[in-house]
């Protein structure tokens, strides 16, 4: 009878050792799954992060000073529009029919204009001290 007993409880421990073997595989793996897709996920958050600063970067780098774009038309400040400048120039003399500006600025405004950026600024001055 001793026997029988001490085979029911071995087989117990056997099978209470197979329980606890399958809980503690099925959490490992539960958990390996849940670090796979967390480590997965900020992976791809940083790769994106990165092709995102690289893609500003470029854009920043890329853009050499060029002038400002509004906001609603995507067109330069000036507004140029067939190379002569005809939109900054109505623009101008609007502010100044209005009374927005005086006829020195008025002056000052059209000859930047007209000019534009690739006219460098001191042979503006010297254009000016001869006239």
């Amino acid at each position: 009878m001793a026997l029988a007993k001490v085979l029911k409880v071995a087989a117990l421990a056997i099978g209470a050792f197979i329980l606890v073997s399958v809980v503690l595989s099925v959490v490992s793996a539960i958990v390996g799954l849940v670090w796979a897709l967390v480590t997965t996920a900020v992976t791809l958050l940083a790769v994106a992060a990165l092709l995102y600063g690289g893609f500003k970067l470029f854009t920043w780098l890329s853009d050499d000073g060029a002038p400002e774009r509004d906001a609603g038309r995507g067109r330069s400040r000036t507004a140029r529009t067939d190379g002569t400048g005809e939109d900054g120039v109505a623009r101008i003399r609007e502010r100044y029919a209005n009374g927005e500006i005086s006829e020195a600025e008025l002056e000052r405004r059209l000859e930047l204009e007209l000019d534009g950026p690739e006219t460098d600024s001191i042979d503006r001055e010297l254009r000016r001290e001869r006239s």
